[in-house]
């Protein structure tokens, strides 16, 4: 059985506006070959046991729009979607979000030796889960749960899914070990190039 790296991609509506995170994950005893069926096993494997620790997270101005997965592969892939109705699924936390832009950071840890770890924005935190400018013990419990589920390795049935940090850099990938999230909860701005 093969073992290849898929791309996860939950897509999000905070207050009308679009965000994305793209999640990385390890896939073990594959059907060879067959990366549609792979695809929807990985979704099949996040809605059973993340889809709800991860809306446990998010404020109920987010809503999680549609997952996307497919093969890592250079020449592109072919995208297996999951969409969900306009405002069907809604972040759980109570209350709104923080100030715009204001995310926590999830970052993830590889083996050591390895040159570049990994790391998320969460599109939004609740209002009511910071405590002065720090994500409340709530918060970085259910954190853990998502985490836990993640690093651990989801399996519904023949397949296991696990997270993992990808280098485009060095077009390697490893599983994560573990992960730590921001102390404070920080503020992201748009990837700059330069010119």
């Amino acid at each position: 059985m093969a073992t290849e790296l898929y791309q996860f991609r939950v897509s999000y509506t905070h207050n009308s506006q679009f965000a994305e995170n793209i999640i990385y994950m390890v896939g073990e005893n594959l059907s060879a070959g067959d990366v549609i069926h792979n695809a929807n096993d990985l979704i099949s494997n996040w809605m059973n046991n993340a889809h709800t620790p991860l809306l446990n997270l998010l404020p109920t101005t987010v809503y999680i729009d549609r997952y996307t997965a497919k093969r890592q592969d250079v020449a592109g892939g072919i995208d297996v979607i999951k969409q969900f109705d306009w405002q069907g699924e809604q972040g759980a936390d109570s209350g709104p979000a923080s100030s715009m832009q204001v995310c926590p950071i999830v970052r993830l840890i590889p083996p050591m030796g390895t040159k570049s770890a990994g790391r998320f924005f969460l599109p939004a935190i609740a209002e009511a889960s910071i405590e002065a400018n720090t994500p409340s013990g709530t918060w970085l419990s259910s954190l853990s749960t998502l985490m836990s589920i993640l690093l651990a390795g989801m399996n519904d049935g023949a397949i296991t899914w696990t997270i993992a940090v990808y280098s485009r850099k060095n077009n390697s990938y490893q599983k994560a070990l573990d992960y730590d999230t921001s102390p404070i909860v920080g503020w992201q701005s748009r990837r700059r190039r330069p010119v």
